[in-house]
């Protein structure tokens, strides 16, 4: 493909970033405040978070079989897109209309999934054939920042709308919103030229075929092993950070979104600094660093009891998870191979599931159970924010070290060094930095 052709490829994608995020940025926030509205109880928001990765375990073959049947990852990442968006309509209006209406928000939901995974893993095989090997760091980093700023907004917009507008009515207009967001991240999505595969894709999932290919692929075996489990470990608590703060502390919906949007914009100043970094250091390096960090921030949840304290943990948390969520998306990318990259992919997303469905069901059941329990000072989700962190920290310890670098070869000696400057250093010259070039931008703007 052409260069002039790439950059335009490129531009389209960022502002499709920028919709879809904006979207996700209501629907991803709001769906468990909508679920405790209706009257969910912990098992229910367990059963929510998990329902969506069940259909992605059930239904991930259909991805790579549908691939091969149309051969265009474009038309295919495009319609199915549009039709997870659309069915976000249903989902919010039925449940209030109808008894039982927790069953239907579950239903609505679970097709709904159907038609994100499989969008979604295409969408991933495509973006490994449009966007350069050597600039993915940086392009990525650049695209999630941009496209954070707007989960960053309507997150913001959205809590005070709905500390407004409470009840059916202002989620009902919310979501029909986020739902048009969507429409048009689909449309730049169309602008996209498509890339055509040199093989077709073909996905047949089994453990004997996974573990058969295991030595063949052993880099890839190990961070699939390892990403399942990881979110798993993630899971099994972060669905809950939201009943913890709406519920247990009692924040109103401005204040909730406050919260969130905080987290959203340093993840956001973020990406470029963790882009640049995973380019000169490496995925696993970046890796390393920001799941190291995860299970403090999971504990600090058990230890809150304040508005401003939320606030300082949720910079920490966006400035983590944000480094984590691009070191994974571009190591899997780079460590997929190329051909026949649907199926492989189609691996990945199949045991991820398990750990995404496995996490919330069992912190749904644990959340129940702790509810009634007492540990020193600690109590009810407190209690499952403790597991949680112990199950991330011993999961670092044993399962990073399988995984091995392939775009950089980062010198191990210096690595105590880069852990020092990654986390200190190199984000208070880069956030400060960032933060200065948006003011600068903004004064521009109104010149």
């Amino acid at each position: 493909m052409k260069k002039e052709t790439t950059n335009k490829a490129l531009k389209n994608l960022t502002l499709d970033g920028i919709f879809s995020q904006a979207r996700i940025g209501i629907t991803a926030n709001y769906l468990i405040p909508l679920a405790l509205m209706l009257g969910a109880t912990n098992e229910f928001i367990g059963i929510l978070n998990a329902i969506p990765h069940l259909m992605g375990m059930v239904f991930q073959p259909m991805a790579a079989k549908i691939n091969r049947f149309f051969n265009n990852k474009k038309f295919v990442t495009v319609f199915f897109s549009l039709l997870h968006r659309l069915f976000w309509i249903p989902l919010v209006i039925v449940p209030f209309v109808v008894p039982n209406g927790l069953i239907w928000l579950l239903l609505f939901l679970a097709i709904s999934s159907i038609f994100s995974h499989i969008a979604t893993t295409t969408w991933t095989s495509w973006m490994m054939h449009l966007v350069p090997k050597k600039i993915r760091g940086i392009y990525f980093g650049k695209r999630n920042m941009i496209s954070n700023l707007s989960a960053f907004v309507t997150s913001l917009l959205a809590g005070w709308y709905l500390g407004i507008i409470d009840g059916a009515f202002g989620f009902i207009t919310l979501f029909i919103f986020a739902t048009f967001l969507g429409l048009i991240s689909s449309y730049y999505l169309s602008k996209i030229p498509n890339i055509k595969s040199k093989a077709k894709p073909y996905f047949h999932f089994s453990f004997k075929k996974f573990f058969k290919g295991y030595v063949d692929h052993e880099n890839y075996s190990n961070f699939v092993i390892f990403m399942s489990l990881a979110y798993f470990s993630i899971t099994i608590a972060s669905p809950f950070v939201v009943v913890y703060i709406l519920r247990d502390l009692n924040l109103s919906y401005s204040l909730f979104a406050i919260a969130i949007a905080i987290q959203a914009l340093f993840d956001m100043i973020s990406q470029p600094y963790w882009g640049k970094f995973s380019d000169k250091f490496g995925d696993r390096t970046t890796l390393i660093i920001c799941f190291s960090m995860a299970p403090f921030s999971i504990l600090a949840w058990a230890f809150i009891s304040s508005f401003w304290q939320i606030i300082i943990l949720q910079v920490f948390t966006g400035f983590i998870w944000a480094g984590f969520n691009l070191s994974v998306f571009n190591y899997l990318l780079d460590s997929t191979p190329s051909i026949d990259s649907v199926r492989f992919i189609g691996n990945y997303r199949m045991f991820t599931a398990f750990g995404n469905f496995f996490g919330p069901l069992t912190g749904g059941l644990l959340a129940t159970y702790f509810a009634s329990q007492t540990f020193f000072i600690f109590s009810g989700l407190q209690l499952l924010f403790i597991l949680a962190f112990v199950m991330r920290l011993l999961l670092a310890i044993y399962m990073i070290p399988r995984v091995k670098e392939i775009r950089v070869k980062a010198k191990t000696r210096d690595f105590k060094n880069i852990y020092l400057k990654a986390l200190v250093k190199y984000p208070l010259h880069s956030v400060s930095r960032e933060i200065l070039h948006i003011i600068q931008h903004v004064h521009y703007e109104k010149k």
